[in-house]
């Protein structure tokens, strides 16, 4: 029971993270961050592999959030504050091909409404489609996708920022204590083709972090990533820095609260793009 409780806090934290990095895209051609696979701090769907039977799974996710960030327009070091509300619904299904492939398929739409630069505020969908391979259980899953997104302002009506992603990478999570507590790393290569085109990038991030079962429904985890990313339209190179930190608590075998907190230090050798921001935020998750 604890490690199908553990795995599912960290398919859980596939959209509790996403408070840390919503705002750290795109800043270099808009005066707003938008959610972007390339950038977004998630850690995918890292977790203890599992011997089940092969059995194609369809998953329904919704979140209701709010967030204080100490940065708003990611322009200098904590600027421009704000509270911001993020409905999210994501829905995917993941189909096993054989012992050690499958195949994950999801769309998301999502909302960031900004309380005091509603001007900001935007809407947008996201999907993926990404192929995974794990030789063994105790291996590491490979895996392979393409990440097209569409992002839209509220109060102007025009398009913000279109891409299609491309992605490599590997990760994998090692459970111990008996199942109450995982580390877990992961890397990601990612090369995108957007519009517009100065936003077009290669990313290579990497991530590491720790999970732990406090108590039977109460689970904490930390974690870091750094990613160097290569704006090859705009001759432009940044690294960023992200700490994150959650607590959550499980309240069914579907609902989630959660705390969690974030700090991001965007470097770049253009001075409009480097920042600091920091976030404080509150979410209840609902899965199905």
């Amino acid at each position: 029971m604890m490690k199908k409780s553990l795995s599912g806090f960290i398919a859980f934290v596939l959209v509790s993270v996403a408070p840390v990095s919503v705002f750290a895209q795109l800043e270099d051609n808009l005066e707003v961050g938008i959610s972007d696979p390339l950038t977004e701090e998630d850690i995918g769907e890292i977790q203890p592999a599992r011997e089940d039977a092969l059995q194609s799974v369809m998953r329904i996710t919704g979140q209701v959030q709010g967030e204080y960030t100490s940065n708003a327009k990611l322009q200098g070091d904590h600027g421009n504050s704000d509270v911001l509300w993020l409905p999210t619904v994501e829905v995917g299904y993941n189909v096993p091909l054989t012992r050690q492939f499958s195949l994950d398929v999801m769309a998301k739409a999502e909302t960031v409404l900004y309380s005091d630069n509603f001007g900001l505020s935007f809407y947008g969908v996201t999907a993926a489609a990404t192929l995974e391979y794990r030789h063994k259980v105790e291996y590491p899953r490979i895996y392979v996708g393409a990440e097209p997104y569409w992002y839209q302002g509220i109060e102007s009506g025009d398009k913000l920022a279109s891409a299609v992603n491309f992605v490599i990478g590997s990760d994998q999570g090692v459970p111990f204590n008996r199942g109450r507590s995982m580390i877990f790393w992961g890397y990601r290569f990612g090369a995108s083709v957007s519009d517009p085109n100065d936003d077009a990038r290669y990313a290579h991030r990497g991530i590491v972090g720790f999970t732990h079962q406090f108590r039977p429904l109460l689970y904490g985890q930390v974690y870091y990533s750094c990613q160097y990313s290569d704006y090859y339209n705009a001759s432009r190179q940044d690294i960023r820095h992200v700490l994150g930190a959650t607590l959550s608590y499980q309240w069914t075998d579907g609902m989630f609260t959660s705390l969690s907190a974030g700090f991001a230090d965007n470097e770049s050798d253009q001075d409009m793009a480097s920042y600091q921001s920091a976030t404080v935020g509150f979410a209840v998750t609902w899965q199905f």
